[in-house]
């Protein structure tokens, strides 16, 4: 039952005690070969099993060995001891970043062989002995660790969110903010300008931002459904942008480091942070236009520069996540090599459901026994991520957002746990109608700089989704004061990564269930739309569909603006009339389309439908 206490369980738990085990065996044979060794090279070696590096420290209190550029003994054995330490750092981290399974044996093995190289004439073992005792700790605390059973955290009242809002106009306020995110979606597909290129293995990658951005601009779709044109122009340039080997280049070092395998195709194994990404943009974009051209076979070419390629399209990207699925230890399939986000397999079972609901049903109850069993906490929160390969989990790190921003994507698939656990974020984020801002992480995860920027847009985001404006507000409010706009041609926030700016309008964009509504096929629409090639001259603050008219709400930019508004989705050759601030009648052409001629001086209506 959602909520109930739990240990973190089933395959996860097995595999992080079978590591502990193994570690613990580690242990034990460096210990016997520390008891039994007949050289100091052999014990020395055993030391560095102990606890990479180690094998230097003795070195520290006994003269001879190692000499480093002229520096005394103990002194060189220093320098390489707590560099080996740094180096293993490093290495963790490096596993934890990018999912290189490799670096961190490998640094602890070559410390250990480098120790045995080194080791001076020792005069006395128990010294090693005791060096030895704090390090066999490690297996036994973990191990405690896992098999404790923690004290339930009582749950706070379930969240009901209130029905949400019909969707406000999008003034001129709003299209001043999306200026940020349509001037960088528009640019030709092959330019990245505005967007920020950082790294490409952890949370600052480009294809998020690129992803982040699709995803608002198929609520402002949601938001005008019949205004298409540059809405979807838009949404198909950052589609088409992540097909750019440079966005999915990573893979080739990731599966080679983490899997042990050199092919560089993105989509053919895991990496569910990319296929899952693209895959749900597609959806939103299918659910909003109604246009499936990416479901034709083939129409998603990855080019490599090698001269090799590979063709896919939405129903092939659909199929590689299923067989991840089928194949993962823990149920859910890895982001980077044997790490598990459940964010992303979210994010990934969301385009599923939009593209076949009957396959994600079939799937669902398994899903979400395996997200149960192996990321869900004690507390009743989930897991940020966590090792297929070892079973380790993630440690606590990224405050209130990371507990948040899933939640977005967990209304789409299960609306019950997503309430939940808003209820448990929001108990833990808001104190006394305010947000406890030691609770927001201060650094920008979109591109590492200091600042609360993407922890409060990301829960604002969240918020939105689930209905809550109070919390809403409260995040934006703080977001203005902790990172305000610069005045100038171009609204921006200075402090804000490029993924920051993409959260702060999918919280402003979403009346409440936004997302849930499209990838559901709830907001879905056809029907006659107002295709115009760019924003600029006519802000567009209302385009809805009713029983096949079209009603507009305009407003000129300038004061007085001439306009040629271009219409499509007509019956071929209908007659067409229109009613509101003008009136007239016209017929469409043979292809469905019309353009008007239309003189605005203030605040515009117009209602477009085909006559009897």
């Amino acid at each position: 039952m959602i909520g109930s206490a739990r240990p973190t369980g089933a395959e996860g738990g097995r595999r992080l005690g079978l590591s502990c085990l193994t570690l613990c065996l580690v242990l034990a044979i460096a210990a016997l070969a520390l008891t039994l060794g007949a050289t100091p090279a052999t014990k020395a070696f055993a030391l560095g099993l102990a606890l990479p590096g180690a094998g230097f420290w003795p070195g520290v209190f006994d003269d001879g060995g190692l000499v480093c550029l002229g520096a005394p003994a103990w002194l060189s054995y220093l320098a390489a001891a707590l560099l080996s330490h740094l180096l293993f750092l490093v290495a963790v981290i490096f596993w934890f970043g990018a999912g290189n399974v490799l670096a961190p044996p490998l640094v602890w093995l070559a410390s250990a062989l480098a120790a045995a190289a080194a080791a001076p004439a020792l005069a006395h073992a128990p010294p090693l002995w005791l060096c030895a005792l704090p390090f066999l700790a490690w297996p036994a605390a973990m191990a405690a660790a896992h098999l404790a059973r923690p004290r339930p955290v009582p749950a706070p009242p379930p969240f009901a969110a209130p029905a949400p809002p019909a969707p406000s106009p999008v003034d001129a306020d709003l299209w001043r903010r999306l200026s940020f995110l349509t001037d960088r979606a528009l640019q030709p597909v092959g330019r990245f300008d505005g967007f920020q290129f950082v790294d490409q293995f952890q949370t600052a990658a480009t294809r998020y931002q690129i992803a982040q951005g699709s995803y608002a601009l198929a609520l402002l779709s949601a938001r005008l459904p019949g205004l298409g044109g540059f809405v979807a122009q838009a949404q198909r340039n950052l589609i088409e942008k992540q097909l750019d080997h440079r966005i999915w280049a990573y893979w080739r070092l990731e599966n080679l480091w983490g899997n042990l395998s050199a092919d560089p195709d993105p989509v053919a194994r895991d990496n569910i942070m990319y296929t899952g990404f693209l895959a749900a943009q597609i959806a939103l974009y299918e659910q909003t236009t109604g246009d499936g051209r990416y479901s034709a076979p083939g129409a998603l070419a990855l080019h490599h520069p090698s001269g090799r390629s590979w063709q896919y399209d939405q129903p092939a990207l659909i199929a590689a996540l299923e067989r991840g699925w089928d194949r993962a230890p823990l149920g859910l399939m890895a982001c980077e090599p044997n790490w598990v986000y459940p964010l992303c397999n979210a994010i990934g079972a969301s385009a599923l459901r939009a593209h076949d609901l009957a396959r994600w049903t079939a799937r669902a109850e398994r899903f979400r026994a395996s997200l149960e069993a192996n990321f869900r906490q004690a507390d009743g929160l989930l897991l940020p991520f966590r090792s297929s390969l070892t079973g380790l989990p993630a440690p606590r790190l990224g405050g209130a957002v990371v507990e948040a921003y899933p939640v977005l994507f967990w209304n789409v698939l299960f609306p019950d746990l997503a309430a939940d656990l808003w209820a448990r974020v929001r108990a833990r984020a808001l104190r006394g109608g305010a947000l406890d801002i030691r609770r927001f992480w201060k650094v920008d995860t979109g591109d590492y700089r200091l600042s609360r920027a993407a922890s409060l847009a990301a829960f604002a985001a969240a918020a939105a989704e689930m209905g809550d404006r109070e919390a809403r507000d409260l995040a934006l409010d703080l977001l203005e004061a902790d990172c305000p706009a610069a005045e100038g041609a171009g609204w921006h926030r200075p402090r804000a990564s490029v993924f920051a700016h993409f959260c702060e309008l999918m919280a402003r964009l979403n009346p409440g269930g936004g997302y849930r509504a499209l990838f559901t096929g709830e907001g879905q629409s056809s029907g006659p739309r107002l295709d115009l090639a760019a924003p600029g001259r006519a802000i567009v603050t209302g385009a809805r569909v009713e029983r096949g008219r079209l009603h507009l709400s305009l407003a000129p930019h300038p004061a007085s603006t001439r306009l040629d508004l271009p219409f499509s989705g007509f019956r071929p050759g209908a007659r067409l009339r229109w009613t509101g601030s003008a009136a007239g009648e016209a017929q469409a052409e043979l292809d469905g389309t019309f353009r008007l001629q239309l003189e605005i001086g203030g605040p515009t209506t117009l209602t477009l439908e085909e006559s009897a």
